[in-house]
C-alpha cells in the first residue's frame, strides 16, 4: 500500500478517537449535576426519603446544639403533663363538684333543651347588668366634678329584679366553683408548698366576697 494512503488512514483514525473521547466528556458533564442541582436533588419533595422522619438527622444529636437549645428556651425539656392523668382528674373533678362552671363541657354529660336556655337566660342577665355598670360609671364621668355630688341614683334600677336575683347567682356560683377548684388541689396536695399560703389567702377572701353577695342577693325586691 502506498506510503501516502497509509499516513492518511493513520491520520482519520486518530482524529476519529479524539473525536469519540470529546463526545464521551461533554456527555460526562452535561449528566454530572451542577452543584446547585445537587442540593435541589437532597431536598427533592418527592423524593421517598423527604417525607421519612428517620431520614432527617436528629438536630438535639449534636450536643452543642442541644446546649444551645436549652440555654435558650429550658421549658422545651420539661417534662409535659401525663394526658391519661389529667382526663382523670377532670372526671373526678366533675363527679364531686358537677355544677362547677369551670369544667370543661367534654367532662360533663349533655345539656338538656332547659338547661341550655337557663344557662343563655343567666348569660343574658351578666350581660344587661355589666351594661348598666359600665353606662352609670360613663355618666358619673360625665356628670361629676372634682369636688362635687355626683348625680343621683335613679328612683328605681333599670334591671328588672328578676335579672338583679340572676346575676348574683352567677356571681355566688363563679365564686363557689373558684373555691372548690382551689380546695380539691389543696386536698389531693397539688400545689407546690410556697403556693399555699396564696391560695388560702385567696379561698379566705372569695368566701367574704361570697357572703357579702349573699347578703345583697337577698335584699333583691320581688317582681
Amino acid at each position: 500500500m502506498d506510503r501516502k494512503v497509509v499516513l492518511t488512514y493513520g491520520a482519520l483514525a486518530i482524529v476519529a478517537a479524539l473525536l469519540i473521547l470529546l463526545m464521551i466528556s461533554i456527555y460526562d458533564v452535561n449528566e454530572s449535576p451542577s452543584p446547585e442541582e445537587a442540593r435541589r436533588e437532597t431536598i427533592d419533595p418527592r423524593s421517598p426519603d423527604f417525607w421519612n422522619p428517620d431520614s432527617i438527622p436528629d438536630p438535639m444529636n449534636d450536643l452543642e446544639t442541644r446546649e444551645q437549645v436549652q440555654n435558650l428556651w429550658p421549658d422545651v425539656f420539661e417534662p409535659g403533663p401525663d394526658r391519661e392523668a389529667v382526663r382523670r382528674q377532670w372526671q373526678e373533678f366533675a363527679r364531686d363538684y358537677p355544677d362547677n362552671i369551670y369544667i370543661p363541657s367534654q367532662y360533663l354529660p349533655e345539656l338538656s333543651e332547659s338547661e341550655i336556655n337557663e344557662r343563655r337566660q343567666v348569660l343574658d342577665a351578666v350581660g344587661d347588668v355589666h351594661t348598666e355598670i359600665a353606662n352609670r360609671r360613663a355618666r358619673a364621668r360625665k356628670e361629676g366634678e372634682p369636688g362635687t355630688p355626683g348625680p343621683d341614683a335613679p328612683a328605681e334600677s333599670p334591671v328588672s329584679p328578676e335579672t338583679q336575683r340572676r346575676y348574683f347567682q352567677y356571681r355566688i356560683r363563679e365564686l363557689q366553683s373558684r373555691i372548690e377548684l382551689v380546695e380539691y388541689a389543696l386536698a389531693r396536695d397539688q400545689l407546690d408548698p410556697d403556693q399555699i399560703p396564696a391560695a388560702e389567702a385567696e379561698l379566705e377572701d372569695w368566701r367574704r366576697e361570697m357572703a357579702e353577695l349573699e347578703a345583697v342577693a337577698a335584699e333583691i325586691p320581688a317582681e
